[in-house]
């Protein structure tokens, strides 16, 4: 069973003229499966993996700028 966790992300767009800017930010709560769940065992699991599943993100808090300039 996994722990609850909650996911949040904002997308935020603005036009300057010909311009374009769009920031998107994902996993606010910078929530990772690894600060509460190591990915590797210490000895091998009943189906003889070294490795747990993934439930959770695994990347923490990302943030992506993108400028679109549109020619007129």
């Amino acid at each position: 069973m996994s722990k609850p966790y909650l996911y949040t992300m904002a997308l935020v767009a603005r036009q300057f003229g010909s311009l374009e800017v769009v920031v998107n930010f994902e996993n606010l709560l910078n929530v990772r499966q690894t600060d509460t769940d190591p990915l590797l065992r210490r000895t091998r699991g009943m189906a003889g993996r070294w490795t747990t599943d993934a439930w959770a993100p695994l990347e923490g808090f990302m943030a992506n700028v993108a400028l679109r300039y549109r020619w007129e």
